[in-house]
């Protein structure tokens, strides 16, 4: 860890106060990388599309490709980060200055009963998407291992 005994400890502890289960991995291990690499190949390839237009002003257009990659349902969990995360769906900011039906439904009290709801099955949804990304690994091998 990159500061040290006492940084590790405070997080340990922020984790376990949040129920997050750490996992470590070798830095040099395939399984680790391969989703990293997978991610900023994304990034990078919808950085692209988006430079050509913007010509070269990459900074100012970072934030709308993290946004997009954040708020994108992912084929192996039926999910966006995002909705994983914070248990619904985004709403986009062309929204919000237009009087869409999820806007104008918006109720500062109600929201935050349905915030703890939401937080309630929040777990469930992520077995859910567990589950769902370890079926989708397990018929990828099996193609994999059909074609060897």
């Amino acid at each position: 860890m990159d500061n040290g005994t006492e940084f590790r400890v405070k997080f340990q502890q922020w984790c376990k106060e949040f129920k997050i289960r750490q996992y470590y991995m070798f830095v040099a291990t395939p399984q680790s990388n391969s989703q990293t690499e997978l991610t900023n190949r994304t990034i990078l390839q919808n950085l692209k599309i988006r430079l050509e237009e913007a010509k070269g002003n990459w900074v100012e257009e970072l934030q709308g490709v993290q946004w997009v990659y954040r708020t994108t349902s992912r084929r192996s969990t039926v999910e966006s980060p995002f909705s994983l995360v914070y248990r619904t769906k985004a709403i986009v900011q062309v929204e919000i200055g237009e009087e869409t039906l999820r806007v104008q439904q918006y109720e500062p009290t109600n929201n935050n009963i349905e915030r703890r709801v939401d937080m309630d099955l929040l777990e469930k949804l992520i077995n859910n998407a567990n589950a769902r990304t370890k079926a989708c690994t397990t018929m990828m091998a099996k193609a994999y291992n059909s074609n060897i």
